[in-house]
């Protein structure tokens, strides 16, 4: 007899859980939103013809190689640009992902960067003085030839 109620106590513990679930989840969920993050705001993007100088205030960064619009056969290219000296540049492709410091001059240059077939945006963006990314692109296509 004992246990009889012990299965119909567990039976009624699970159902009572279940239905709690079922009825107070979607309150839970929705609560649980809006305590959730803001989203993080677009990334800057300098113009591309824009050039700059680096700065102590880290705001700046350009790429001058390779060219925008530009095209090449080979399939791994050298990017090379200039920001703050010690500066750290993430650069991003479709094909390849490299983190550069810049020295003591603003300059950084990554080797070896691949390419994909067709148009590879190539993104250069470091962290300004205020925690903001700072990002400029240009466009590069691999064109292979048989």
């Amino acid at each position: 007899m004992d246990e009889k109620f012990a299965t119909i106590g567990i039976g009624v513990a699970l159902g009572g859980i279940l239905a709690g679930g079922i009825i107070f989840g979607p309150k839970i969920l929705e609560k649980a939103k809006s305590l959730s993050k803001p989203p993080l705001p677009a990334t800057p993007v300098v113009p591309i013809n824009q050039t700059s100088t680096p700065s102590a205030n880290l705001s700046s960064v350009s790429l001058d190689v390779p060219d925008d619009n530009s095209s090449t056969t080979d399939n791994a290219i050298t990017i090379s640009g200039k920001t703050a000296p010690g500066q750290s540049v993430f650069i991003f492709g479709p094909a390849d992902e490299k983190v550069a410091t810049a020295d003591a001059a603003g300059t950084f240059s990554v080797t070896k960067f691949k390419l994909e077939e067709g148009d590879n945006p190539i993104s250069a963006t470091i962290i300004d003085g205020n925690g903001n990314p700072v990002t400029v692109q240009k466009s590069v296509a691999l064109e292979i030839t048989q």
